[in-house]
């Protein structure tokens, strides 16, 4: 999305052992001028956003070295998901609570939500937790990309891009519309098989005012 903003955009990703729990982290930059990506990792208290698709993994010492309480906006994936150490030691519990103060301490703005459970719920795929988040990231004003580049990177997807898009909007909602989002939620039909016409027409005004 970014590349059809006409920004030239670096990716540096650190990948653990994701089978056995580890952890996966990925710096991202971009920038409409070149010599302004002077390098891939991004640089300590640095970050302007950081995106949790993992609660645990968020706080690790890698992510928690990038944020700056001056200004890093921080969007967390608040579904509980069992870390390599829980998978190990059955006592072990994740303390939501004490973990999402680390991101207030440590960022500016921090807003959490449960995209697993929306991207399952109402997208029908958990697999699409992330562009939920990403699309609560880009309402929430975080990332300078317009939404019609978003588009045209999700259509070019293909076979996939409807869904990826309906989690995308379905992110956009629980940013802009959280209270309405909860209709969604309590409709007695299977929420899996939501359209997305239904999607946006249900919320057409919230998104047009937030857009």
């Amino acid at each position: 999305a970014a590349e059809y903003d006409k920004n030239i955009v670096s990716v540096l990703n650190f990948t653990g052992f994701a089978q056995k729990g580890g952890e996966v982290l990925s710096h991202i930059r971009f920038h409409n001028k070149s010599e302004q990506l002077n390098q891939v990792r991004i640089d300590l208290a640095r970050a302007n956003l950081v995106i949790a698709a993992d609660l645990v993994v968020g706080v690790s010492a890698a992510s928690i070295e990038v944020m700056s309480n001056s200004f890093t906006t921080s969007v967390i994936n608040t579904h509980e998901t069992q870390t390599g150490a829980m998978l190990r030691d059955i006592t072990l519990e994740m303390e939501e609570e004490r973990l999402l103060k680390i991101f207030n301490d440590y960022c500016l703005n921090s807003y959490n939500v449960d995209a697993e459970m929306l991207s399952t719920r109402l997208v029908g795929d958990s697999n699409q937790t992330n562009m939920v988040l990403l699309g609560y990231a880009w309402q929430k004003g975080t990332l300078p990309i317009k939404l019609s580049a978003f588009e045209l990177a999700i259509d070019d997807l293909g076979s996939i891009s409807e869904v990826v898009n309906k989690a995308f909007i379905i992110g956009r909602l629980a940013a802009a519309s959280p209270k309405q989002l909860l209709n969604l939620l309590s409709l007695p039909k299977d929420s899996s098989k939501i359209s997305l016409n239904e999607i946006i027409n249900e919320r057409r005004k919230f998104l047009s005012e937030y857009q």
